[in-house]
């Protein structure tokens, strides 16, 4: 059954489809159906808010056999694009000709850096280029620190006498 008063409620239909109970309360009331209203057929159960978000983060983190709902393809969502900070200072001029846009970079930790506790080392074929500029590292610092897989790409390459404009790199979340 779903409530119809106050908070939000969400079932889960056979195919694991979900639809509000504002959808349902909206058929029954089509239908001529006045107070509760009955989960369609086939409905396994309802939830609210709490437990909504708990089933969600539980098939997130499900071994994709045991999912219940189809695999729909991931796509990488950038969450940040940022100049390279000491590219003058690490092996970037010495690997400088050999970079190309769309090269992979790897995202290090370095918490116990001198000069910024949130500290993010930038890596290409393991040659350090830089770093994350510190302004722009705390989103990353936090999601490293929290073994969230993040992938990092060269989006910009410019031949250019200021060494922060030289390269710009892209941080994505998820699969590309």
């Amino acid at each position: 059954m779903i409530k119809t008063q106050g908070a939000l409620r969400v079932h889960l239909d056979v195919g694991c489809a979900m639809r509000t109970s504002n959808n349902v309360l909206m058929e029954a009331r089509r239908a001529g159906i006045r107070g509760k209203a009955k989960a369609p057929p086939g409905a396994k159960h309802t939830m609210n808010r709490r437990n909504l978000m708990k089933t969600l983060l539980g098939l997130l983190l499900a071994p994709t056999a045991d999912r219940a709902v189809s695999a729909a393809p991931r796509r990488a969502i950038r969450i940040q694009e940022s100049p390279l900070a000491g590219f003058q200072f690490h092996d970037g001029v010495a690997v400088w000709s050999q970079l190309r846009e769309n090269d992979a970079l790897l995202l290090v930790r370095e918490p116990e850096n001198a000069y910024d506790e949130r500290a993010v080392a930038v890596y290409w074929r393991d040659r350090k280029l830089g770093y994350v500029p510190r302004d722009e590292n705390t989103a990353v610092a936090w999601m490293l620190d929290r073994n969230v897989t993040l992938s990092t790409r060269i989006i910009r390459l410019r031949e250019d006498r200021n060494p922060w404009s030289r390269i710009r790199l892209g941080v994505e979340m998820g699969t590309a």
